[in-house]
């Protein structure tokens, strides 16, 4: 892990300089367009330019690569400017990416976010096999590709806010977590996360995870990852087996090899898998996959073989989150388990995490219903941390809040002349629902009833509203 460390470190010390290859507008769509390519019921606000971005960044053995995104840019008023959001995508192979299809970025992008959206290597332009739930690949994708997008914006004369947000569903709530370890532990001097939203990710892979993989229940997400996580853990470390047969059995291989070789997609072998295992087995345990013996040892004694080193070298409680963090989840996801988020708000909270909250969408949603309240709840999060460019200024100058955080009395008032601002308070919480409002506003208001977290109120005055965000202890 060190050598491959290492070759990462190599490419962070050489590509502060240019790593921008080229970009390219794929399509410009305004809301009704964008409305087509989703759930015609998801909350939508802006028109959004989509260009696909070509950038230079090391793979898993230290050679270089070209990897390619998404990059969704809002459209703009006069005067607007906008974040930088980093949203990682979920499984898939190369039949499924941001910089062809449509994954949350422009979704992200039409609430006001400049969204940079990962192929990760091995998926798009880059070469090779997918290093799957790999965290340290993941990680560069994200932060190779924001060098890249500055150039780009740059390019464009388009000048972002200070702000960066981290985001990502599924396998992409494990590259946003891992992508925010990385920032915060190597590169803080180059970037600074604002907040990061890791939703339904499987953060404990040598836990909650590898329990679930090896159960004695069925687990039919687990027929295809079970597979991908094998060969890519291969790819990436080399000594998890010599050949297939010696990890699964032979009637399994098949179907596996095509998808290593790239002649059949995730989803096909995954159906194919899932038909031999029924029949051979008349069930549907990811582990009756695996060779009698290597199932024994994962059973008795895992820490003996290759695949468990790897597992935990990808695991992503092992550090403390500074920048506030919020883990979305549904109960009934019968892809990831939720516990997963649990876990890691717990294990940080115990690390000393002053802002790390894991909260359900859903009590009755799966994985794939899960996705929508998960994102339009990062939306709302990360809008917490944002004064609106356009209505920043009240009276020449900006609003302060004090004290933050607050048991008692809050109170806004003009940074500069230090007057305390007329006009109308409106209260949300962090889900948006309206928990205060006071039509006549004099600088003051009293959060004693509210429930303790994080708030956002907005002070509207002669036609300008500023938001600002707080906290009740």
């Amino acid at each position: 892990m060190r050598l491959l460390l290492f070759f990462f470190l190599i490419a962070i010390g050489s590509s502060k300089a240019q790593n921008l290859v080229s970009y390219s507008l794929r399509q410009s769509l305004s809301v009704e367009e964008l409305k087509n390519e989703y759930d015609p019921n998801t909350p939508l606000e802006r028109g959004v330019d989509i260009y696909v971005v070509l950038y230079v960044m090391n793979d898993v053995h230290g050679q270089p690569d070209t990897a390619s995104g998404a990059l969704s840019i809002p459209w703009k008023n006069e005067g607007e400017q906008f974040p930088l959001l980093c949203d990682m995508h979920g499984t898939t192979d190369r039949t499924y990416i941001p910089s062809a299809h449509f994954h949350l970025g422009p979704a992200f992008a039409s609430h006001g976010f400049i969204v940079a959206e990962p192929d990760y290597l091995g998926l798009g332009n880059s070469r090779g096999f997918h290093p799957y739930v790999h965290a340290e690949s993941e990680a560069m994708a994200g932060i190779e590709m924001l060098r890249a997008v500055k150039e780009v914006l740059a390019d464009l004369g388009i000048q972002p806010m200070d702000e960066l947000f981290i985001s990502g569903y599924s396998q992409g709530g494990h590259s946003a977590m891992a992508m925010h370890r990385m920032i915060q532990q190597d590169l803080a001097g180059e970037f600074t996360v604002t907040a990061s939203s890791p939703m339904s990710g499987p953060y404990s892979l040598s836990g909650i995870m590898f329990e679930k993989m090896m159960a004695d229940l069925n687990y039919i997400p687990g027929i295809a990852f079970m597979p991908y996580l094998v060969l890519s853990y291969q790819e990436v470390y080399g000594n998890i087996y010599s050949d297939l047969t010696d990890i699964f059995k032979p009637q399994y291989i098949g179907p596996i090899q095509q998808f290593r070789d790239g002649s059949t997609t995730l989803s096909a072998m995954g159906t194919s898998l899932f038909t031999t295992l029924l029949l051979n087995t008349g069930t549907l345990k990811p582990r009756n996959m695996l060779q009698d013996d290597v199932r024994q040892q994962l059973l008795t004694d895992p820490t003996v073989h290759p695949i468990w080193a790897a597992i935990t070298d990808n695991d992503l409680l092992n550090w403390v989150p500074e920048a506030p963090m919020r883990l979305f989840y549904c109960e009934a996801d019968e892809q990831v388990p939720y516990q997963n988020s649990i876990l890691a708000m717990e294990t940080f909270q115990d690390g000393g995490a002053s802002d790390v909250l894991a909260e359900s969408k859903g009590v009755n949603l799966n994985h794939g219903g899960c996705v929508t309240p998960a994102a339009q709840a990062t939306v709302d999060f990360f809008r917490s941390f944002l004064v609106s460019s356009t209505d920043e200024v009240i009276a020449g100058d900006s609003l302060e809040l004090f004290p933050n955080p607050s048991s008692q009395w809050v109170h806004i008032r003009h940074a500069g002349t230090r007057e305390y601002p007329q006009g109308e308070l409106a209260v949300y919480d962090l889900h948006g629902r309206l928990v205060r409002q006071d039509l006549q506003f004099t600088g003051s208001f009293d959060v004693s009833q509210l429930s303790p977290g994080m708030y956002q109120c907005q002070v509207r005055q002669a036609g300008s509203t500023v938001t600002l965000r707080f906290t009740r202890i």
